[in-house]
């Protein structure tokens, strides 16, 4: 993602030294809020500007030296389609301080039970799961 951002290659001895590892280089540039000088000016320019904050700090968490701190490549394209999916919506519609979407990723599951007269057992008839969860068992498929 840092490539098609900055439209460098990930390792070029035709740089500086200190820019030589567009890994370093990148996540360097985000930390000092240098972002929109290393990003592409077709990017820059045609682009939101927080989602491509976004974008980078994503693109960052994938640059992470150790395995575990990396998200999986489901996580990646979930949020890139969020992403995507927020610039079609408008503004009236998105859940601009998060309390309906937290709501909903915190719903607890409920199943219940009707019992379906003498002779029969009680069935559970339905179980709903929050999105959370739902979502962490799609996840854990892997990387």
């Amino acid at each position: 993602m840092a490539e098609l951002l900055t439209g460098k290659k990930a390792l070029s001895f035709a740089r500086p030294e200190i820019d030589r590892n567009l890994a370093i280089s990148f996540v360097s540039a985000i930390k000092e809020d240098r972002l929109l000088q290393i990003l592409e000016d077709h990017i820059v320019s045609e682009g939101n500007i927080e989602q491509l904050k976004e974008i980078a700090n994503l693109a960052k968490q994938c640059l992470s030296v150790r395995g575990e701190d990396r998200p999986f490549m489901k996580e990646v394209a979930k949020e890139l389609e969020r992403l995507r999916s927020m610039e079609k919506t408008p503004l009236g519609n998105i859940d601009v301080d998060g309390k309906k979407t937290e709501y909903l990723l915190s719903a607890t599951s409920h199943s219940f039970n009707i019992d379906v007269g003498t002779g029969c057992s009680t069935s559970t008839i339905a179980e709903y799961d929050s999105i959370r969860e739902q979502e962490l068992k799609s996840v854990e498929d892997g990387r």
